[in-house]
């Protein structure tokens, strides 16, 4: 036992109060112990512990049977006087005068009883809640319990929060933390609480259950408890370390869940980290990590390299990289050039990641853009800014941002088009007209007609038979695969649009080159890269079939190779490859053409390099270019 505990101890008290500690016990004898601790200083307040650790006696804890037998009687009345008792006690130990060595001497005596309040909370709600009338608003008593653990020894933490209901406890004060907000407890609760959040380890599924029930029971129970604490870091003044203190152990404790994610076990906790993104996560972990810019912040180095970690990890991650928007919206950008600038080199591999490739792969979707055209302006002075244009990054930082101020200028040209072009897929017809003109199959939903009789005809005599259902993997539409929305397919669309008229001539040659060796040529767009790489590639000998065997879309992929040579020249194969969270996807969007234009100067080309296989491509440029010069009234739509 620890001396400070030794029952002798109350002889140093004055007579009367000696006396009044040693018998302890009696509600009336509790309440003046309680005066007399308020009224003494630090040195004689710690005298009265050993009173108050004798009568929390865990050999008195009652056992579920006396609970059922006595509960109208004399229980209820007793629990009240523990409750009390280890208010006083509870509030003697969590000041800081007291020794940590102190503290945990007293764990033994504390501990079991607040498990018997939590395991039997529902039933003693009110006397756990006891109001002290001259000390409002109550404070819960978990929350003393919990600075009070908080206090013991470090290298008895992990001993601590391992017992098993504490982390049950934990949350349970942490979900009603909002109740005592303002009083002279929260801000060493929250204290408290990042302490064990360092320390929290999931070996098994059990000790997550635990977290989760003191929290309500599920998942989005906890997740609003994470959010919260984050904001609280957010709107923590700049002095002293709390923000930066606090950020290192959610931090932490996030990492935990992010890794629970990743691991291939069946764990129902697996998808924490996607219920904390649909809680807004990131739009507060990203204003946390906003605070580490600041100067008073100590090792804001080795917490911008985790907080970027988790979020690399997190946006490659279906469904976390749908959240991305909401980061850009957040400021994203500017928390990272702010981090270039403070952290530089430290920092350097992780933004590259996502000012290189994350965010400019990510900008060939909708959603992104949209969420990026309400930042553009902001971001293109940050772009000028001295500070950052001095950093090693600036070049990438100017990349990212161009490429997103031309997509935002691509939305604004589709938003201001009062109509989209589609083709009638009866190849034989092929007229092209505005979409709410044309017919849609029910089933499918991704093919258009311009009458019933040409929706007939491609059924029997074309190839829609063999395509038509939701089982489609390369088709932009509506499919159980296809998981975009009309504005994300018509913004692909006009992306693959802009991309081929902007390199119509190299496409052409290639497509020419590729012809006269007997091929025939489709055109590879892909976003995947920097600036996006476009090539005419063979439908006999492109490495990308090997990327569609293993994703079962080869039965489609023929079928629209078929298609495109029952043309008649007016359909052209396009496949574009995208970023989808940690996967490639692949999408064709055939190009349809008027008429047969294209396709006849091109072979007339092929001609030409077979006539003299040594001249090269020159003969074939001048041809292309002279083509395209004299199109006319040609349409060309994806």
């Amino acid at each position: 036992m620890h001396p400070a505990l030794d029952i002798r101890i109350l002889n140093e008290l004055p007579a009367e109060n000696k006396l009044l500690a040693a018998r302890t016990g009696l509600w009336g004898d509790l309440q003046k112990l309680r005066r007399l601790v308020r009224s003494a200083d630090d040195k004689q307040r710690i005298r009265y512990v050993p009173a108050l650790h004798r009568f929390l006696d865990p050999s008195k804890i009652p056992v579920p049977q006396d609970w059922e037998r006595s509960q109208s009687e004399r229980l209820p009345a007793f629990v009240a006087r523990i409750v009390f008792a280890l208010r006083c006690m509870l509030g003697i130990l969590s000041d800081h005068s007291v020794s940590a060595d102190i503290c945990f001497a007293c764990w033994d005596h504390v501990w079991p009883w607040i498990h018997f309040l939590y395991d039997y909370h529902d039933h003693l709600a009110q006397i756990i809640e006891f109001t002290d009338q001259d000390d409002p608003p109550v404070i819960p008593i978990y929350a003393w319990f919990v600075i009070f653990a908080s206090r013991c020894p470090e290298k008895k933490i992990a001993f601590i929060s391992n017992a098993r209901g504490f982390r049950g406890v934990l949350t349970r004060v942490w979900r009603l933390a909002p109740a005592f907000k303002g009083t002279h407890a929260y801000e060493p609760f929250l204290t408290s609480l990042a302490r064990f959040l360092r320390d929290l380890s999931f070996s098994n599924t059990e000790q997550i259950s635990e977290l989760m029930a003191g929290a309500g029971g599920s998942p989005h129970d906890f997740a609003p408890l994470v959010v919260q604490y984050l904001d609280h870091i957010s709107l923590q003044p700049s002095t002293a370390q709390v923000p930066g203190y606090h950020f290192a152990r959610i931090l932490h404790f996030v990492m935990l869940f992010m890794t629970l994610k990743a691991s291939p076990d069946k764990s129902p906790y697996k998808d924490v980290i996607d219920v904390l993104c649909a809680h807004g996560f990131v739009h507060a972990f990203i204003g946390a990590m906003h605070s580490l810019l600041d100067d008073s912040v100590q090792g804001g180095e080795q917490m911008a390299h985790g907080a970027l970690l988790l979020l690399q990890n997190l946006f490659v991650r279906s469904p976390g990289y749908q959240s991305l928007p909401l980061a850009i919206r957040t400021g994203f950008l500017s928390t990272l050039a702010g981090m270039c600038i403070k952290f530089g080199s430290a920092v350097d591999k992780e933004i590259r990641f996502f000012v290189q490739m994350l965010l400019p792969f990510s900008m060939a979707y909708y959603h992104v853009v949209v969420a990026f055209s309400e930042v553009v302006d902001e971001l293109l002075e940050l772009v000028q800014s001295p500070d950052l244009q001095a950093q090693p990054l600036s070049q990438e930082f100017t990349f990212c941002i161009t490429v997103g101020a031309r997509r935002v200028r691509l939305l604004d040209m589709m938003e201001a088009d009062d109509f989209v072009l589609r083709a009638c897929d009866n190849l034989v017809c092929g007229v092209i007209l505005e979409r709410s003109r044309l017919r849609r199959c029910s089933k499918c939903r991704s093919s258009y007609y311009c009458t019933r009789e040409c929706q007939i005809t491609d059924w029997k005599a074309g190839s829609h038979l063999k395509i038509c259902g939701s089982s489609k993997m390369l088709t932009l539409g509506e499919s159980p695969s296809c998981n975009l929305g009309f504005r994300e397919r018509q913004f692909l669309r006009a992306l693959v649009q802009v991309a081929y008229e902007e390199s119509m001539n190299p496409i052409c040659v290639q497509q020419v080159m590729r012809m006269a060796e007997g091929q025939q040529p489709f055109v590879f767009f892909d976003f995947m890269c920097n600036p996006p790489e476009i090539s005419a590639d063979s439908v006999e000998h492109s490495i990308l079939l090997e990327s569609l065997h293993e994703s079962g879309a080869i039965p489609e992929w023929d079928c629209l190779v078929e298609r495109a040579r029952a043309s008649g020249g007016r359909m052209q194969l396009h496949l574009i490859r995208v970023v989808e969270g940690e996967q490639k996807r692949l999408w064709v969007i055939p190009m349809r053409s008027s008429s047969d234009y294209i396709d006849k100067y091109l072979r007339r080309c092929v001609e030409i390099v077979r006539e003299d296989p040594e001249g090269g491509t020159i003969g074939v440029e001048e041809e292309v270019e002279r083509m395209l010069a004299n199109r006319g009234d040609l349409v060309e739509i994806h």
